[in-house]
């Protein structure tokens, strides 16, 4: 375990000195209108790693159904009314919602009853970084108890104190493997009927629920979300993706993923609205 967590440190630290040389950006992202159902998203990607080294590493990203963000209720994670989201979450298993764990956030930790939880996205001095894997190489999901409530701790927070966490309370979550260079496409609307609708680059996409409140202001939304493979040629990228079947007005998350090793995966993220 030490072992690990030192070759993760040298990892990040080996990243920060590179950076003047190599780094990932979302240099455009604008969505414009083609007709009232129908809109284009058009993205520019710059990555001055030398792409085709890392091309036999994959991405894995989490598909969770529910993606919830808000604080702690006076130093509990409360079952009813989960973070504050109007949604009933069964944390430990027992077929209620009546339990409360008592919890904190300290040093970017989440402590549900003495256990320390990691957010699987960290921020070093350069990168933002995304670990889908724990120590033992398996997939980075928590639980309160063994036969409780699979998670994932995406962020948190001692401002507030507040925690951003995806779920899916039918079951575990689903993780899946991707070639490396990808771009995640998330589209969120309030409109269930409409999400469940939309087309985003040809794909029928996945969809779930969120209320995190850079895209929704802390409402529950409905959010629709599709991978596209991009290639690397001379440091850059650039692209087209069509989004039909959806109305303003909605919220789109662009976010680039690119491996340099399964569980050390670098990102950047950009955010519109289309009202």
């Amino acid at each position: 375990m030490i072992k690990k967590i030192i070759i993760l440190i040298i990892s990040a630290y080996a990243i920060s000195l590179s950076s003047a040389q190599n780094e990932i950006e979302i240099s455009r992202c604008s969505v414009s209108e083609l007709s009232p159902s129908e809109f284009s998203l058009i993205y520019s990607i710059k990555n001055n790693f030398d792409a085709g080294s890392y091309s036999n590493i994959q991405v894995t990203l989490p598909f969770e159904q529910y993606i919830f963000q808000g604080s702690l209720d006076s130093g509990f994670l409360n079952e009813k009314d989960f973070l504050f989201s109007q949604t009933d979450v069964d944390l430990n298993g027992d077929s209620d919602f009546s339990d409360l764990f008592k919890a904190k956030i300290i040093k970017n930790q989440l402590v549900v009853h003495n256990k320390k939880i990691s957010p699987v996205y960290k921020t070093t001095s350069n990168y933002q970084v995304f670990m889908p894997l724990d120590e033992n190489g398996n997939y980075n999901i928590s639980r309160i108890t063994e036969k409780g409530q699979s998670f994932v701790l995406k962020h948190c927070t001692t401002a507030n104190p507040e925690v951003i966490i995806g779920l899916n309370p039918a079951g575990d979550i689903e993780f899946r493997k991707f070639t490396n260079s990808l771009i995640l496409i998330e589209v969120i609307n309030s409109d269930k009927n409409i999400i469940e609708k939309t087309v985003i680059d040809g794909q029928k996409p996945f969809t779930g629920i969120t209320n995190e409140k850079e895209l929704t202001g802390g409402e529950n939304s409905y959010r629709s979300a599709a991978v596209k493979n991009i290639s690397i040629n001379n440091d850059i990228a650039s692209g087209e993706i069509k989004i039909k079947d959806i109305r303003k007005p909605f919220s789109v998350r662009v976010t680039y993923y690119f491996a340099l090793t399964g569980n050390l995966i670098l990102l950047n993220q950009k955010i519109v609205k289309v009202n």
